[in-house]
């Protein structure tokens, strides 16, 4: 996974692909992918608010500009393709999970 200024790359292809309104915790020490939590656990630590399925990205789309994917969404302060984007195959395309930070007290 890489990271950009609040942009991860990459998700684990043997989960299940989070849904809107599901709840999801920081991987672990070296994890790929965040695992869906209860939205009041403590360990929730974003909510998927969205799927862009209208700025499918490649590789050099999401790094040139990662802000257009998600526009429609607000709060939105992450931004993950569906399918994993490879620099070495830039045709490859994905959808992009929008996602919010929250706060559980």
């Amino acid at each position: 996974m890489v990271g950009l200024g609040g942009v991860l790359i990459g998700t684990s292809a043997a989960s299940s692909t989070p849904e809107v309104g599901d709840c999801l915790q920081e991987p672990g020490s070296g994890g790929i992918d965040f695992s869906r939590v209860g939205c009041g656990s403590p360990d929730a630590r974003y909510e998927v608010v969205g799927v862009d399925d209208v700025h499918r990205v490649g590789w050099d789309d999401f790094y040139s500009d990662p802000t257009q994917a998600c526009a429609q969404f607000t709060e939105v302060d992450l931004r993950v393709p569906v399918s994993g984007l490879d620099q070495d195959a830039p045709d490859v395309r994905s959808d992009v999970l929008c996602r919010r930070s929250v706060s559980v007290s």
